[in-house]
């Protein structure tokens, strides 16, 4: 590297630029942004190197790039927000071309030019053989124009032959299905393990089934990039547009607006919801796209010429390279989406984004019973530390992944034995040395436990919510967070003894009841104020007013972000109330597929400048996402 510049726009977020002002200069090419993305330009290196294709492992947060003048393999951590060069790999390997990341066994894939085999780089960060070439693998006669990864099995497209060939990552023979010569690029479903190529001159996508069989859609215009976006497959055509088709009977869902300079390749942060469209070499700045409405958010220059790039949905970074400069942006959505495939998932993604490593605390709660986490997020929050979701018997992959990553100085697993096993609390021993459990008779003594553990005495607030339902305490949690106390559960009816007692011993300067007389009673409240005669109930209509009543006093104006989960489904929003609490923001409930009326006037009087959905589609809508963009303020 020949120079290293650190540019950081401290606060600064800068605004996409519209295809006009980028074109005539109106605006810095540095300038990026609508109210949809944001781009933070973070760091930037300059090298005499012929830079390549790059890849982004998203476990260790490292980037891997092309370096063509000294034929191996740059290294950069990009766990924080610079460029760091850690290793340039160049045993092993002569002329890399395409990359591409086995994330479970922590492997990058690297194809050499007009080369039929592919070198296997190990990258795990705690390996002893870290950045160095482990194994190198027979491709079958194939040379790599296309390649990816689904699972344990390298997916490699060889141009000259028209083969799309499988070969296992940890050997054994090659499998593949013929298509013909002359087509473009490839994209890999990593559910449906269904590989689409593009074949640009019949004007047609193959799609190769996992065995092998084959079968043909027919487009109107030649296709030329491919990506997915939530299931369904983006194709760029020579007719100057994106197309989304749903691939179950190929029908389209959406087009974009003419694009003038056709992207040659697609890429999708998932992260914000945005297409990137890059053009033949640098020839025009990258189109941005709306993924679900494809609607022509702008262009935007991130570099002069963008040849490659590269995403890191986690962390929100998005990498750039013109040939020889490198630049590390920080994306942000005015509405982001966290999900996953199931709630354990989703957990993981939530802390992912949020925690950084050698994290203070995690805490550790069953992901099938919902009573023990309603009182861990205050006190995780409280501690700088997140909740991760766990089966009864098993660490979930992404969750194992996501503790491996953190690195935590303490783990608390929540609940009893009946909740989570023994083996899950051994298990949780390779990641933390510091492993506790706090348990009780019921979900009141555990509340009560947690608080005990996490809060010394004269806290200034306690609330109290229902234990029998989880809306309140969830609506309580982050604002419990807020003003630094727990959250402690009751009966309808009555006060659970280990719960008085906790109240006696924080001897709290006020309690706040949260939900109406159908959960909590008013001799529960009675008996409340005779603890504290500063007691105030916070109610509602319903689990959503009750929400927005409960944010009301505690978040002023302009709350940079707000958080807003399902009030039907429990799970996503528990994960992410430790979240909330971690950028001392609300988290608001609304409906699958509308915003209460309580709810809307609440992110209007909030005026947030981003707003964060927990949880997928089938959870908060699209329509819902669609219609959370009207309340962020840029």
């Amino acid at each position: 590297m020949t120079s290293h510049v650190r540019s950081r726009l401290a606060g600064v977020f800068l605004a996409l630029v519209v295809a006009a002002a980028v074109l005539t200069g109106a605006v810095p090419a540095h300038a990026l942004g609508t109210s949809s993305v944001r781009l933070e330009l973070l760091d930037e290196t300059t090298s005499s190197s012929r830079l390549g294709e790059m890849t982004i492992d998203e476990t260790s947060h490292r980037a891997y790039v092309v370096n063509g003048s000294a034929r191996g393999i740059d290294v950069y951590d990009i766990s924080g927000d610079r460029l760091v060069l850690i290793a340039t790999v160049t045993t092993g390997i002569s002329q890399p071309w395409r990359l591409a990341i086995d994330k479970a066994g922590h492997r990058l894939v690297v194809s050499e030019a007009g080369m039929p085999y592919l070198a296997i780089i190990d990258i795990d960060p705690r390996s002893p053989t870290v950045n160095t070439v482990v194994r190198s693998l027979s491709t079958g006669g194939a040379t790599t124009f296309r390649l990816a990864v689904d699972g344990d099995v390298a997916i490699v497209y060889d141009m000259n032959t028209g083969r799309v060939v499988r070969v296992p990552l940890s050997g054994g023979p090659t499998t593949e299905a013929g298509i013909s010569t002359s087509t473009g690029m490839m994209v890999v479903d990593p559910l449906t393990h269904r590989v689409y190529v593009a074949q640009e001159p019949l004007s047609r996508i193959v799609v190769i089934e996992p065995d092998g069989s084959t079968s043909i859609k027919d487009l109107d215009s030649k296709p030329i990039a491919l990506a997915l976006w939530r299931g369904q497959v983006l194709v760029s055509t020579y007719a100057g547009r994106v197309e989304r088709y749903n691939p179950a009977d190929w029908s389209q869902t959406g087009v974009s607006a003419a694009l003038g300079s056709i992207p040659v390749v697609l890429h999708v942060d998932e992260s914000v919801g945005v297409v990137y469209g890059l053009r033949t070499n640098g020839s025009a700045p990258p189109v941005i796209l709306n993924a679900d409405t494809l609607a022509t958010e702008g262009e935007v220059g991130l570099l002069p010429n963008v040849r490659e790039l590269t995403l890191n949905s986690p962390t929100q970074r998005t990498m750039v390279n013109d040939g020889t400069t490198i630049r590390l942006y920080s994306s942000t959505s005015a509405v982001q989406r966290i999900s996953g495939a199931d709630r354990y998932e989703v957990s993981a993604s939530i802390s992912r984004g949020q925690f950084d490593p050698m994290t203070p605390v995690v805490y550790v709660a069953s992901g099938a019973v919902f009573s023990d986490s309603l009182s861990a997020s205050a006190a995780a929050g409280a501690h700088g530390g997140g909740v991760l979701l766990v089966q009864k018997n098993a660490i979930p992959a992404a969750v194992a992944a996501e503790l491996d990553r953190l690195d935590p100085q303490r783990i608390v697993v929540l609940g009893g034995f009946a909740t989570i096993d023994a083996s899950v609390e051994s298990a949780l021993l390779a990641y933390s040395r510091n492993v506790t459990r706090i348990k009780g008779v019921d979900r009141y003594e555990v509340s009560a436990a947690v608080s005990l553990d996490a809060f010394g005495p004269a806290r200034p607030v306690a609330y109290v919510a229902a234990g029998a339902t989880f809306t309140d305490a969830l609506s309580a949690s982050a604002a419990a967070g807020k003003t630094g106390g727990p959250v402690l559960l009751v009966r309808k009816d009555s006060i659970p003894g280990s719960v008085e007692a906790e109240l006696r011993r924080l001897a709290p300067a006020k309690i706040v009841v949260v939900g109406g007389t159908a959960s909590i009673s008013q001799a529960v409240m009675d008996s409340l104020t005779a603890l504290q005669s500063n007691t105030i109930r916070v109610d509602g209509a319903d689990r959503f007013e009750v929400s927005a009543a409960v944010s009301r006093p505690v978040f002023p104006p302009k709350t940079d972000t707000v958080f807003v989960a399902s009030g039907l489904v429990y799970p996503d929003a528990l994960s992410g109330s430790g979240a909330a609490i971690a950028h001392g923001s609300p988290v608001l409930l609304v409906r699958p597929d509308s915003i209460p009326g309580p709810v809307a006037t609440e992110l209007t009087r909030l005026k947030p400048a981003r707003i964060v959905i927990l949880g997928g589609t089938s959870t908060v809508s699209p329509a819902v996402e669609a219609q959370l963009k009207r309340y962020t303020v840029g």
